[in-house]
């Protein structure tokens, strides 16, 4: 989840003048593993460009999880991305 943090501080909060919040939760159920990254630089654009962080993050999330992981982002109610990970295979 590195690069979720790395992206926050890179294309988030450098971008804005007040300070920088950066947020990390991870909750689970029965099912799954939600952990998502936020902060409060500018909102995402609609169809976020995918650099090799991010690329990279979802490349070995695919082969790990063969396509029963998603990773999503949101504007509202803040921004947010959020990686959600099967807990059974």
């Amino acid at each position: 989840m590195q690069p979720l943090v790395e992206n926050s501080v890179k294309h988030g909060i450098s971008k804005i003048i007040e300070p920088g919040i950066i947020k990390v939760s991870i909750s689970c159920n029965d099912l799954e593993v939600s952990i998502e990254v936020s902060d409060n630089g500018p909102a995402f654009s609609e169809t976020p460009v995918s650099g090799y962080g991010l690329q990279s993050m979802y490349d070995k999330i695919e082969i790990l999880y063969k396509g029963k992981a998603s990773i999503n982002w949101e504007n509202t109610p803040e921004k947010r991305i959020i990686v959600t990970l099967p807990i059974k295979l």
